[in-house]
């Protein structure tokens, strides 16, 4: 299984945090970071990075804090990766930022022989289509995608679609 960045687990903190507020409602990074456990200075970096992408309102004075202004259902956890990570790639040689001038063979020193890269591009292809796939508020209410078979009429018909093609994906793949 893939780990998830610490950086990633305090935005999601952040979030849960803020979306169980009432709408418009205030939170301090002070509030948020004594409510989940988590230091002040990395949970302050992710709520000013979340608001430079226009996710969350920051109100300065005494009475100030942060209040989410995005609707989390039209948010993918891809979004949010990119958004606190840069990339959302599994792997370090197929990420090429904006600002990095290094070739593939520069960022990974066995690039060239590399016998397994295209299976991983193939991995981080169908990851990114199920992060994709996955809104924040669904994450954060805590609703898992059944498992192929297990479809229910409960779901998003939107993440049900998804879903299908992404299983109709794997199982063409395998036969």
């Amino acid at each position: 299984m893939i780990q998830l960045n610490r950086k990633l687990e305090y935005g999601v903190m952040a979030l849960k945090h803020l979306y169980q507020k009432a709408p418009g409602e205030l939170s301090t990074a002070k509030e948020i970071c004594e409510s989940q456990g988590a230091p002040f200075d990395a949970m302050s970096r992710i709520l000013q990075t979340f608001t430079h992408a226009g996710w969350l309102r920051s109100e300065q004075g005494i009475h100030g804090g942060y209040a989410l202004i995005r609707d989390l259902g039209k948010l993918s956890f891809y979004q949010l990766v990119e958004v606190i990570m840069g990339s959302a790639s599994i792997l370090k040689c197929s990420t090429q930022s904006i600002n990095d001038s290094q070739s593939r063979e520069e960022r990974c020193q066995i690039a060239k022989t590399c016998n397994i890269l295209p299976s991983l591009e193939y991995l981080n292809r169908r990851l990114a289509e199920f992060y994709k796939a996955m809104t924040l508020k669904e994450l954060l209410d805590g609703r898992s995608p059944p498992l192929p078979g297990q479809l229910t009429h409960q779901m998003d018909p939107n993440v049900t679609k998804s879903w299908q093609q992404s299983v109709a994906n794997l199982e063409g793949t395998h036969s």
